[in-house]
């Protein structure tokens, strides 16, 4: 089984992350309606949303955690992360279509032997069509 420390520190299973992630979502929202000016609110909280991957609210709430204290270190360092994170996603986006386009690319009709043959047989049946109509066919 696959562990790892959850964001309250307790070392958890990948089995109902989702779900305890929702959680610490929705406690950390009424944290905030209660108190919308808490910089570690923001920062715990678009640490969760970065979690599950909506990152345009994790770098919402990031960016208001160093509004909100721009001598928080870890709100500063979690955006870097988060930024990186997205650099990377797009880069392999970019790399994944670039291979996408390349392999449904068309290819321009090669002159093979067999390519050639058939346009062989072509002039030969036609040739042999004119000489069985004689020499007064109307074409």
């Amino acid at each position: 089984m696959d562990f790892f420390y959850s964001p309250d520190g307790f070392l958890s299973s990948r089995a109902g992350v989702g779900a305890s992630l929702q959680r610490h979502i929705e406690a950390y929202s009424h944290a905030l309606n209660i108190n919308p000016h808490s910089p570690q609110g923001h920062n715990k909280i678009g640490n969760l949303y970065r979690l599950i991957g909506n990152f345009g609210k994790a770098i919402e709430h990031l960016k208001r955690a160093i509004e909100l204290k721009p001598s928080k270190q870890d709100a500063v360092s979690n955006l870097q992360a988060l930024e990186k994170q997205l650099q990377a996603i797009q880069s392999k986006q970019m790399a994944s279509t670039d291979t996408i386009v390349a392999k449904t690319a068309v290819q321009p009709k090669s002159k093979s032997p067999a390519h050639k043959n058939q346009k062989e047989k072509q002039k030969e049946i036609a040739e042999m069509t004119r000489a069985r109509q004689g020499p007064f066919a109307i074409w």
